[in-house]
Order: structure tokens, then C-alpha cells, then sequence
């Protein structure tokens, strides 16, 4: 397994440490886990109480051997390789080389033998979250929970480290409101630093699950500050819809790092360099959240309302992958303060982003969330589902979208009319505040199935899922999306009523959602 250059090298950039680019010696580590959370406690935390599954019985660890090379190392056996040429969507950008699928070699004087040597072991060890909290002076049972993991492959100046310095720097600053100000917020805040993400998101899936019965009454959204900055052109947002509006506004009220004309805030910035340009209504593109950080387990098993965000590279330009030097021992300080962020003032733009984002969601009265936002994105994927080409194969097996449209319908009308009241209440009357915003939070436990998606139970979220084919990815409605893969060529024979089954499930969860939102008797 290595990084080619066509992901992480840019031709004529200095590779490091004379640039930011990865060089041929450089190798990315990275899990090969595929699940989240403890192996040996499926479900259940990882405490030392718990029951764990004896390891003989596992059956989701890897079992390839497999070991990270340099793209210097990997041309030497690339280029005696045999087969069919590749697809140009495989190939990579080595000199001399023409990539083949093999298997074997090109010719029989290339015959030759490799020995690989990997040292591993299975045991148990402990990983450690530290949570911090401030109560609120109001709320103190309603939670806001910003989070960060600080384990790393090799020194992790980027992955974490970015988005841990930016952390710390809230956890300061509201430390100091609270302290020097006399500041509480609203509602409860909470600093979560977890362990062990990097081996599979064990540390925040653990903290879910240990805390699954509080967190699904109490959490109103998690903020994720993974990697703070990998980049410098443009902030990059992915989240859960009704969390857009909050987002634009703390966006407004940040300066951004290197004014110029009209970009006065990172707002301008975003909206005058998205990659993905523009909504209808000319707001910043913000895109859907799928696993790779500890956001996923917040989603996924309880039903939390989420928002990750990282500064990123001109991706039209550099055509890469993440950043160059992504999971290597390249990734430094000195790669950092050299060639990312030398003064730190994107970090610091990130942090104030994420601050300003939380103590709204904590302080307000009424939460900046929005029910018709998600009804929109909500319509949206729906019919890209139904016009697209998995929507229209399944029509041509004669299943029918008239059920999930009238859900889609009724939420959609659900959302509009709940804003309506929310405008009208009598914002003195605590009760009635309190039971608008436990509808608001709650809106997104609505979206979760208990029974998971088909082959994935602890992947509960009906909407938005990691896609089954790339964990990094987002897939909209994934229980539709998995069943239909490659339908035609599977020999499963109830494949179809799969397929009925999970258009079934979408349907219902979609109406309940609507259900949430309905005036309280």
C-alpha cells in the first residue's frame, strides 16, 4: 500500500522539508479497521466491567498483511508487474511506469521474490478521554460539546494537533469569560478530548456508548475541530442541515485572516472562494458528514446533531489528496509554521469560528436551529434518490416513490408550520421555550433507526450515513443506496425485497420525523 503521486505531489513543488509536498520516502499510516469502537465490546463500552468478545471469535479485524510504502519503493515493483493495463482511473503518475493489474509478472526474467516483515500484536491497552466542562447557569442539563482527538500517527502537527491547539485556545477563553467576566453560558459546554481515533474512532465511540441514556436526552450538537488546517484558501463546513443558518452567522462575525477588498470576514472569503460554489439562495455550499472523525459516533449512534469544520488548499489548483503529507513522519511543526501557517492566524480564525458557533448554540434562547433547513436538504436528496439512475432502475422493477413523497411532503410541511409557532411564542414563558427547543434538539434522534443499516447496526442514521464503499464519504438515504449496489449482479434472491424493505424504513422514519415536529397537545 503507498500514496502515489498523483494524490500527493504536485509536479514542480518542492517535496519536504524544502516543501509542503510529500516525497518519495514518505508513507502514510493510516487503520485498516474498518468498524469504530472497541472490537472486543460491540455495541456496549468498553469499561472494565465489560464483557468482551474472546478474540478467536472476532470477525472484523483485517486479516491481509499489510504494510505502508514510499511511491519511491512502490515503482521498483510496480514496474515488473504483468496483466492488463489499467484504467486511466487507476492510473497514478510514477515516471517509466505503465500500471497493470497483474496479476504476476511482465516477463519471466522479472520473476522475483519479496520478503515482507510486519510486527504485530493483539493486546489489550487503555485509551483515555479528558472531558471539561462549564456548567450552564440555566440548562445545566442540556449539553454543547466541542471535540478533538489528540492521538496521532507520528507527530501529527495537522492531524490532530491543528485542531487540539485550536481547543485548547476556546477551552481557555471561555475559561477566562467564566472566571475573570462573570460569564456562564445558557446551557452546559463540554471539551472532549478523546484517544484512540486514529485505531477507529475507539475513544468517542466508547464515550457514546458508555453515555448513550444521557447524551440522547441531553446533547443538543457536537462540534468537531479534527484538523484546524491543512490549507489556507478557504474554510471548508460539513454538517447536519438545521445547523447551516448558525454557521453562517458565526462565519459573519469572524475577521477573516488575510483581509483583502471585500473579504473583510471569513464569511466573504468562503462565499467569494467555495470550491463547491454557490446554494440557489448565493449561501456558501456546506457539505454532508460521513465518518473518518469523531463526529460519526455522535450521529450514527445517538442521534446528535453535528458540524465539522477544516481551512483547506485550493483543490481546483492542487489536484491532491487531503494534504500532501497527510498520516506521515513528515507531519511536523516545522511543516506547519513553514509552509502552512507561519503567523498561526488561520488556526486562531478556525478556533474563533468554532467558539462562536458553540456559545450561540449554548447561550441563545431559542436554538439557532432550523427544522426547515433540514426539510429542504431532506426534499433535496429525495429526489435526486428518485430522478437519478437508482431511483429509476428501481421504478423499472415497479416500486413506487408516492409513499416516501408524501412523508417528504408532510415534513416539509411539518418544519414550515412549527417555525410558525416558534415565531409567535411568548418567549417569558419558560416552559413553553423549553418545550419548542427539546423539539429542535430532538429532531435528529428522530432520523436514527435502533436496528442500523442492513449489515451495519451500529450506522443508525436513516439520512446521512458513511458510505458502505468509502468511509469518508457521505451517502444519503444508505440503506436505499447499499441495497441497490450493483443490484443487477447480485445473486442474493430477495435482493428486491431488501430493496422494498429499506425504501419501507426510509418512508416511515421520514413521516416520524414529521411526527416530532407536530404542535405538542
Amino acid at each position: 500500500m503507498y500514496s502515489d503521486p498523483a494524490d500527493y505531489y504536485v509536479e514542480g513543488e518542492e517535496v519536504y522539508p524544502d516543501g509542503l509536498f510529500l516525497p518519495g520516502t514518505g508513507t502514510q499510516r493510516g487503520s485498516t479497521f474498518l468498524e469504530t469502537g472497541d472490537p472486543l465490546t460491540p455495541g456496549y463500552p468498553s469499561t472494565e466491567t465489560a464483557y468482551r468478545v474472546p478474540e478467536a471469535n472476532l470477525t472484523t479485524l483485517p486479516t491481509i498483511p499489510v504494510h505502508p510504502i514510499g511511491y519511491d519503493d512502490a515503482a521498483e515493483f510496480l514496474k515488473l508487474m504483468g496483466g492488463e493495463e489499467v484504467d486511466d482511473g487507476w492510473k497514478g503518475k510514477l515516471e517509466g511506469i505503465t500500471y497493470r493489474y497483474g496479476p504476476g509478472f511482465a516477463s519471466p526474467a522479472d520473476d522475483k521474490q519479496v520478503a515482507m516483515k510486519i510486527y504485530t500484536s493483539n493486546k489489550l491497552a487503555y485509551g483515555w478521554n479528558v472531558i471539561g466542562t462549564i456548567t450552564g447557569n440555566v440548562e445545566p442539563d442540556r449539553y454543547v460539546i466541542i471535540g478533538n482527538h489528540r492521538d496521532a500517527w507520528g507527530f501529527g502537527a495537522i492531524d490532530p494537533s491543528s485542531g487540539t491547539a485550536s481547543m485548547l485556545e476556546i477551552s481557555k477563553a471561555f475559561g477566562e469569560m467564566k472566571t475573570n467576566h462573570g460569564w456562564r453560558p445558557r446551557r452546559t459546554v463540554m471539551f472532549g478530548s478523546w484517544g484512540a481515533e486514529e485505531f477507529g474512532l475507539i475513544g468517542s465511540t466508547e464515550w457514546n456508548e458508555e453515555y448513550t441514556k444521557t447524551l440522547s436526552e441531553r446533547a443538543v450538537a457536537y462540534m468537531n475541530i479534527d484538523i484546524a488546517v491543512h490549507g489556507t484558501y478557504v474554510i471548508s463546513f460539513s454538517d447536519t442541515p438545521n445547523l447551516s443558518k448558525a454557521i453562517y452567522a458565526a462565519a459573519k462575525k469572524v475577521k477573516d485572516p488575510k483581509p483583502s477588498g471585500t473579504r473583510v470576514t471569513v464569511y466573504d472569503t468562503w462565499k467569494e472562494r467555495s470550491l463547491a460554489g454557490l446554494n440557489p439562495d448565493g449561501t456558501p455550499f456546506i457539505g454532508s458528514l460521513g465518518s473518518g472523525s469523531d463526529y460519526a459516533p455522535f450521529l450514527q449512534l445517538g442521534g446528535i446533531s453535528a458540524v465539522d469544520l477544516s481551512y483547506v488548499h485550493d483543490s481546483n489548483t492542487y489536484r491532491i489528496a487531503g494534504y500532501p503529507c497527510y498520516h506521515s513522519v513528515y507531519e511536523t511543526f516545522y511543516l506547519v509554521e513553514q509552509y502552512y501557517d507561519p503567523d498561526f492566524t488561520y488556526h486562531l480564525a478556525a478556533a474563533q469560528l468554532v467558539a462562536e458557533l458553540a456559545r450561540d448554540v449554548a447561550d441563545s434562547l431559542i436554538l439557532p436551529m432550523s427544522a426547515t433547513d433540514y426539510a429542504a436538504a431532506v426534499k433535496g436528496y429525495f429526489e435526486y434518490l428518485r430522478d437519478g439512475d437508482i431511483g429509476q432502475r428501481m421504478i423499472e422493477e415497479g416500486l413506487s416513490f408516492d409513499g416516501m413523497q408524501s412523508a417528504v411532503d408532510n415534513f416539509t410541511m411539518a418544519a414550515t408550520e412549527f417555525h410558525e409557532r416558534l415565531d409567535m411564542i411568548d418567549k417569558t414563558d419558560v416552559l413553553q421555550v423549553r418545550t419548542y427547543n427539546d423539539q429542535l434538539q430532538k429532531l435528529e434522534r428522530a432520523f436514527t433507526d435502533p436496528l442500523g443499516l442492513p449489515d451495519r447496526p451500529r450506522v443508525r442514521h436513516i439520512v446521512f450515513a458513511p458510505s458502505s464503499k468509502n468511509s469518508y464519504a457521505s451517502s444519503k438515504f444508505p440503506g436505499i443506496v447499499d441495497t441497490m449496489f450493483d443490484i443487477d449482479n447480485n445473486p442474493d434472491p430477495n435482493k428486491w425485497e431488501l430493496v422494498k424493505q429499506q425504501l419501507a424504513v426510509a418512508t416511515f422514519t421520514v413521516q416520524s420525523a414529521a411526527s416530532t415536529l407536530m404542535q405538542v397537545a
